[in-house]
């Protein structure tokens, strides 16, 4: 026999009390500057290993002075990374930054930065906590013309994967880090 569900005695809080707005995240990097010099770098030590005695002792591993610049300009670069949070904008916001970017009269381009300015939420940087900010139109105008367009578009895609996006999970992931593919058998 089938129990009847009494439409009646629906609790919306027992079901979606826990429910949130979609959040994504994406990675910027500070320091660009430095990609030019890594990138001189890296060619340099190219040329150099393709110079080297072939006949040269397999033994003979050292590591050379380009090598040990590279490898730190590349730690300053990884440790510029910030993780920048944003969150899904409900329609009714998505229409107040609509109209205030009109208002401004301002081109296309300045949307994308005051979406940014509504839908940034935290900010993180490597080993430390979860910060949560509130960045304004100046704050964003001010990092596009630091970290680029490029970036900026990372940033943008982010918004619109939480704004329009289904929430995706790599539910494989802990599988692919700890499953038998990873074992010494």
């Amino acid at each position: 026999m089938t129990k009847k569900l009494d439409p009646n005695a629906f609790n919306f809080a027992d079901w979606f009390g826990d429910a949130n707005r979609p959040e994504e995240s994406a990675d910027v990097f500070t320091r660009n500057g430095l990609v030019g010099e890594i990138n001189a770098l890296q060619r340099q030590i190219e040329e150099d290993d393709r110079a080297a005695d072939p006949e040269g002792s397999l033994g003979d591993e050292a590591v050379s002075a380009n090598e040990e610049k590279l490898a730190e300009l590349l730690q300053e670069f990884l440790d510029s990374k910030v993780t920048v949070y944003v969150k899904a904008l409900t329609p009714g916001e998505r229409t107040s930054v609509r109209k205030a970017h009109e208002a401004s009269k301002q081109p296309d381009e300045d949307f994308v930065i005051r979406i940014l300015a509504a839908s940034i939420t935290a900010l993180r940087k490597p080993g430390k906590e979860r910060t949560p900010v509130s960045m304004s139109y100046g704050d964003i105008l001010k990092l596009a013309e630091q970290i680029g367009d490029a970036q900026i578009e990372v940033l943008f895609n982010a918004y619109r994967q939480a704004t329009s996006g289904l929430p995706t999970v790599d539910a494989d992931f802990l599988l692919k880090r700890s499953g038998p593919a990873n074992t010494p058998e």
